[in-house]
């Protein structure tokens, strides 16, 4: 992927990601049981990433059990949310490259079939955590 491609592709993901945030704080109440993820819709059961952004919001309010509670994963999405856009503002100012680098580079790891194998297991561990604890 181009470093233009990337960059926009993040900008846009980081907007849609503080907007959702930022809906879901204001009108959580309105919404209710309301959920956009089609696997908990259709099955009943979480898919998993459900709970991230109850958890984002928990880490925000410095209610860290319950992020760990509500899904692990939080913590990752939070320091993403967090990390990424500094770093694009960064190499725009700079006119540095080093947030695609470390997309080509996590690209190369990731590509390699053990780390592979080792991020399947943890996504299915969470995903079994996540079922679990509903029950």
């Amino acid at each position: 992927m181009t470093r233009n491609r990337l960059y926009t592709l993040l900008g846009i993901a980081c907007l849609a990601g503080y907007s959702w945030l930022l809906l879901v704080y204001f009108f959580r109440e309105r919404m209710g049981a309301f959920t956009l993820c089609p696997i908990k819709a259709l099955s009943g059961y979480p898919c998993p990433s459900c709970g991230s952004t109850r958890g984002v919001l928990s880490i925000a309010r410095g209610d860290f059990a319950s992020a760990i509670h509500l899904n692990p994963v939080s913590y990752i999405v939070a320091a993403t949310m967090l990390i990424l856009p500094i770093w694009l503002i960064h190499d725009a100012i700079r006119k540095s490259h080093s947030l695609h680098r470390a997309y080509i580079g996590g690209s190369a790891w990731l590509g390699k079939k053990q780390n592979l194998i080792i991020f399947a297991v943890l996504i299915l561990i969470n995903w079994i955590w996540n079922i679990l604890k509903q029950h």
